[in-house]
């Protein structure tokens, strides 16, 4: 903080932001609650008035991911770290964590995790008593397996989300060495806070999961959001077509740097579809919560993988060859492409009326 901004305080964060604002106009503000300011959207956008990619990629030692998260540490007062894999025993990055706790405001530390230990207060007391010297009221909870996806850092003035989660891991050359992190909506927040929070019902929760172990082998939960503005479907919206139970799914891979760029060429191939009059309709959808990655999901509908071709190939003449200038100034801005080919089944589907 500038000299001539210490003398302006307030323990109203918006109150506060008002006075500044009144003495000294800021370059930019982020904010969910104050009107015309950049908020949690407009950066995952890429808003050119912030500058600060809202993810960044660090080596998976205790002492970079602590070092990472270590400014939103100093801001907060109450802090719940969400990982199902976090141990007590042997955990670098734990020791690192109270290290830097002996040096902020930080009262009220909390650890969601699947793992568990004999007993809790012995290792407390022989590993992490001695640098906790600001006795910060530090609490175990142990939730059942599965019952976050993710790795969360949540605080009261804002929140992270680790990909690969919080522990430290030793470097092996590969990609796996880095670890994601990245920011996360409000909504999403206070959502994993009050499942947090909620531990009435962990029996009935773990016996379900239980039961639901012995019928596959992997399981996954995120989000797709539907994008209206990108989706190309001129004969109406319409996600299960009569006949056409077959899908191709097309993965656009973006990074924290080009996601606006990539927003914008899928608009450009989408406006040029319009023009040309295609015939192959297409639903966009952009990843959320719980995806590996941040990507763009192309969703084409066929009777099958004959049916797919054959129709790709008689579009082609319908686009014209002005289409590989159009679509290849998209791949170029991506990061990587996935293609994934499935069936939906409806007659194992339920949908309430």
């Amino acid at each position: 903080m500038t000299n001539d901004r210490k003398n302006i305080k307030n323990d109203d964060w918006i109150e506060w932001w008002q006075a500044e604002t009144k003495h000294r106009a800021f370059s930019a503000s982020v904010s969910e609650n104050i009107k015309d300011q950049v908020n949690y959207s407009e950066i995952l956008e890429g808003n050119e008035q912030w500058e600060i990619p809202p993810s960044i990629s660090v080596q998976r030692n205790a002492r970079d991911i602590v070092a990472a998260i270590e400014p939103l540490l100093y801001l907060s007062k109450e802090v719940t770290l969400v990982d199902q894999y976090f141990r007590l025993t042997n955990n670098k990055t734990l020791v690192e964590l109270f290290k830097v706790l002996a040096g902020c405001s930080v009262e009220k530390f909390t650890v969601v995790t699947s793992m568990g230990n004999a007993n809790i207060e012995a290792a407390y007391r022989r590993d992490f008593k001695s640098l906790n010297t600001r006795q910060v009221s530090f609490i175990w909870v142990k939730a059942p397996e599965r019952y976050f996806h993710d790795r969360y850092l949540l605080t009261d003035v804002g929140a992270l989300r680790a990909g690969h989660g919080f522990m430290a891991e030793i470097e092996k050359g590969t990609h796996a060495d880095m670890l994601n992190i990245n920011i996360i909506s409000t909504e999403e927040a206070l959502v994993l806070l009050e499942n947090a929070a909620k531990k009435e019902g962990k029996e009935a929760v773990s016996a379900l999961f239980d039961r639901m172990d012995k019928c596959y082998d992997t399981e996954l939960d995120y989000i797709l959001r539907l994008d209206n503005e990108l989706t190309y479907m001129p004969e109406g919206f319409n996600q299960t077509p009569e006949g056409e139970n077959y899908r191709k799914n097309h993965f656009l891979y973006v990074s924290p740097g080009n996601r606006a760029i990539v927003k914008e060429k899928i608009k450009a191939v989408k406006d040029f579809n319009v023009k040309q009059g295609s015939k192959v309709s297409y639903r966009v959808y952009r990843s959320g919560f719980g995806t590996d990655g941040e990507y763009y999901m192309v969703a084409i509908a066929a009777k099958d993988a004959e049916h797919y071709a054959k129709r790709s190939n008689e579009n082609r003449e319908i686009l014209g060859d002005e289409r590989k200038k159009v679509m290849g100034e998209l791949w170029s801005n991506l990061l990587k492409y996935e293609v994934m080919e499935g069936w939906i089944r409806p007659d194992l589907a339920y949908s309430s009326k």
